[in-house]
C-alpha cells in the first residue's frame, strides 16, 4: 500500500560560517544591551535610594551633634571651662579643629602611671608621649585613676571612631557608618568628616564653642553644625 504527499518536503538548509557569526554578533549585542540596560537600572536605583536616604542620614547627624553639644557643656559646667582645643601654634594662634581630643574628653579615660597612657574602653589607648608630641600637652583634664571612676560626659555608643593618625592611633567622633533604615550599600554612598572643634575662635558661636561635621554624596553636600545656618 502506497503513501501520497499532499506536499513536497524542503530540503533543511545549514547556516554558513559567515551568517554563524552573524547571529552570535546579533546574541552577543542583545546580552549586552540587556547588561548595560540592567546597570543603568541599578544606578538609577542607587541614586534614588540615596536622596530617600539624605533625611534620615542628617537626622542621624543632627542627634550626635546635639549629644556632643550637651556633653561639652556638662564638660564645662563640672570643669569651669571647655574640653581643651588642639593648639597648633599661639603666636599667630592657630587651632586644628579635626584633630582634636573630644573623644578621650568627653568620653573620660582612666590613666595608667606605669606605661604612662590614657584608656577608654571604646578606643586604643593614647600615651603621654603622644599627647606631648601630636597635641603639645602634657595631659588630659577628664582622666582618673580607676576604671569605675570615670567620669563619662558622652556615652560614645552608637558613635564610629575615625582614625586621625596611625602610629601612634588617635581617633575622634564620627558619625556610624551603619544608620537604622539605611542598608550599607547605600550608606557607602555617603562620606562624612569626623565632627571637627574649636572654641577660642569660634566664628559662629563667639564666646562659646563650634562643633560641626560635613556629609557628602555624589551630588549633595551638607555642613551638621550647632549655629543655626548648619542645624
Amino acid at each position: 500500500m502506497s503513501e501520497n504527499y499532499s506536499g513536497t518536503r524542503r530540503p533543511r538548509r545549514e547556516l554558513n560560517l559567515k551568517e554563524s557569526l552573524l547571529v552570535l554578533i546579533a546574541v552577543a549585542v542583545v546580552g549586552v544591551a540587556g547588561y548595560g540596560g540592567w546597570q543603568a537600572y541599578l544606578q538609577w536605583r542607587l541614586k534614588q535610594d540615596v536622596q530617600a536616604a539624605w533625611p534620615i542620614m542628617i537626622e542621624a547627624g543632627r542627634t550626635q551633634r546635639d549629644l556632643i553639644v550637651e556633653a561639652i557643656e556638662a564638660y564645662r559646667a563640672h570643669f569651669g571651662f571647655y574640653p581643651p582645643e588642639h593648639v597648633i601654634s599661639r603666636n599667630p594662634l592657630r587651632i586644628d579643629p579635626v584633630t582634636n581630643t573630644l573623644v578621650y574628653e568627653l568620653g573620660g579615660t582612666t590613666f595608667d602611671p606605669t606605661n604612662r597612657f590614657y584608656k577608654n574602653p571604646k578606643v586604643d589607648h593614647v600615651s603621654v608621649d603622644t599627647l606631648r608630641d601630636v597635641f603639645q600637652i602634657d595631659a588630659l583634664t577628664n582622666a582618673v585613676p580607676l576604671p569605675g571612676e570615670r567620669r563619662q560626659f558622652l556615652s560614645m555608643d552608637g558613635f564610629a571612631f575615625s582614625d586621625l593618625h596611625d602610629d601612634p592611633d588617635l581617633s575622634a567622633l564620627q558619625l556610624p557608618i551603619f544608620i537604622d533604615g539605611v542598608s550599607a550599600e547605600v550608606a557607602g554612598e555617603f562620606a562624612g568628616s569626623s565632627w571637627r572643634y574649636v572654641h577660642t575662635t569660634a566664628t559662629n558661636n563667639p564666646g562659646k564653642f563650634d562643633v560641626w561635621m560635613v556629609l557628602k554624596t555624589a551630588d549633595r553636600e551638607a555642613v551638621i553644625g550647632n549655629w543655626p545656618a548648619a542645624k
